[in-house]
């Protein structure tokens, strides 16, 4: 059980990195909801409390970068962990200047 239980936003297109998040968090305290991508992760973040969101870069709809500078313009108290498979130093630089906590690359 995690000290501090935080509510968490899982945002990936693919359903079994959800899954492992989703299970990795929820063991540990947190409450974690999910989303398949940015627009669907918007939803979610209109619907209740939400102080963490973890997200995939490149996702159909709208993608993380898209979704982290919508939720900067929106939510200021919710904090932006970035996921992503590619090993692209550009995308973790524009992810950092614009808001993210961290980029963390796949598989972790």
């Amino acid at each position: 059980m995690s000290v501090f239980p935080a509510r968490i936003l899982v945002v990936d297109d693919e359903a079994p990195i959800r899954d492992i998040l989703y299970q990795y968090l929820s063991d540990r305290g947190h409450e974690v909801k999910q989303a398949a991508d940015g627009a669907q992760a918007l939803s979610c973040l209109a619907e209740g409390d939400v102080e963490l969101v973890v997200t995939d870069i490149r996702m159909p709809v709208m993608g993380g970068l898209e979704l982290l500078g919508q939720i900067g313009a929106r939510r200021h108290d919710v904090g932006v962990l970035m996921l992503t498979a590619c090993d692209d130093v550009s995308s973790a630089v524009q992810a950092m200047k614009s808001g993210a906590l961290d980029y963390v690359l796949k598989p972790f």
